[in-house]
This record gives structure tokens, sequence and C-alpha cells, in this order.
């Protein structure tokens, strides 16, 4: 399961990975993403997107790693 947060009137987004059934054998512990949306975005506003899926990708191998440790 695949979570998203950014609050109303704040920078702080959150992208969270978890087992969709938590108690099963098989779930891995939930990871979490929380940072500043401005980490991504340049000076003008552009979304430089090679930023954001690089810290995404490092989501997903944390959520990985946890699997391949069972």
């Amino acid at each position: 399961m695949i979570s998203s947060k950014l609050p109303r009137f704040s920078d702080e987004y959150t992208l969270t990975i978890a087992s969709s059934d938590p108690k099963s054998i098989a779930a891995n512990k939930p990871v979490k993403l929380s940072k500043s949306v401005t980490k991504w975005f340049t000076k003008d506003g552009i979304l430089v997107e090679g930023l954001f899926w690089n810290d995404v990708s490092k989501l997903i191998d944390d959520y990985a790693d946890d699997r391949k440790n069972h």
C-alpha cells in the first residue's frame, strides 16, 4: 500500500509504503519519506523530476531490503 500526504498550507510531503496486511508473516515494516517539497523544485517553481524519483527509488529500495532481511 502506498500513501501520500501533503497537509494544507504545509510544504512537508510524506510518502509511505506499507503492507496492506501488517499482521501477515510476509509483511515488511513500513517505510516513510518526509521532505519539504521545496527540495524538488527550482527557484522558478519547476519540478526536477529526477530528484523526486531518486528519493522514491531509495524508499522502494528500503522497503525491498526489509523483505530480504526476513
